[in-house]
């Protein structure tokens, strides 16, 4: 009997899945809070009160709600900076990705723009966390990264640091030169400025030496193609 009740149980769970993502594209304005239950119900075709019971308390549909927005940028945010090979690169690429992607999709407009609920922070942080929490860790092991305050604590800190980007507008290139000026000296550990220009000027080179490998192996190719 158990199996049966679990995959009830299952399908209940993906219809109010599904029901909460056909609400958040049917939401007219770009406020998350304006999600409710009743609605949810609706497009799923289930009862209030089967909806009451599998989603929680208010606070707990908008954590779902935020959650649900999160992770398909968390994969495409990830592919993006996937080519950058230092702290400082990846830190830009997630701001600059993000700031991009809020300007462009309504679904993360909904999360970047709306008031802030606990709900809300936890689904943004855990986002962050998910893309420069392991980069964080490995910096601070290197000594490229302040260790004096944990990387959580440097998460949360990057996590305002991009609300306050949203808030103020700015374009991709805005943000970019924010985040070089501002954000990356502040995780640098003390007198690690000299370090951290090593580490990009490596990174730069490694990323010539790869591209003049690809022309090398182009021009060999044309040589090949001319003989024949």
């Amino acid at each position: 009997m158990t199996a049966p009740a679990d995959a009830l149980n299952q399908t209940v769970q993906q219809r109010l899945d599904v029901g909460l993502m056909d609400h958040l594209d049917a939401l007219e304005g770009t406020d998350i809070n304006d999600v409710t239950v009743e609605a949810v119900a609706k497009a799923a075709g289930v009862s209030r009160a089967t909806a009451y019971r599998y989603l929680g308390s208010r606070e707990e549909l908008l954590r779902r709600a935020a959650l649900a927005l999160v992770n398909g940028h968390a994969d495409q945010c990830r592919q993006a900076v996937a080519r950058a090979t230092t702290v400082a690169q990846q830190v830009e690429e997630t701001f600059a990705f993000t700031i991009r992607q809020t300007i462009q999709d309504r679904h993360l407009q909904m999360l970047m723009k709306s008031p802030r609920t606990d709900g809300l922070v936890e689904a943004v942080q855990q986002l962050m966390a998910s893309i420069l929490l392991p980069t964080l860790h490995e910096g601070q092991r290197a000594g490229q990264v302040r260790d004096d305050l944990s990387a959580e604590e440097l998460i949360t800190w990057l996590l305002e640091q991009l609300h306050l980007l949203t808030r103020k507008r700015l374009t991709e290139d805005q943000t970019r030169q924010w985040v070089q000026t501002f954000v990356i000296p502040a995780l640098d550990p003390p007198g690690n400025a000299d370090g951290r220009l090593r580490s990009q000027v490596r990174a730069l080179l490694d990323d010539v030496q790869g591209r003049l490998q690809e022309v090398n192996v182009s021009i060999v190719a044309g040589r090949y193609t001319f003989r024949a």
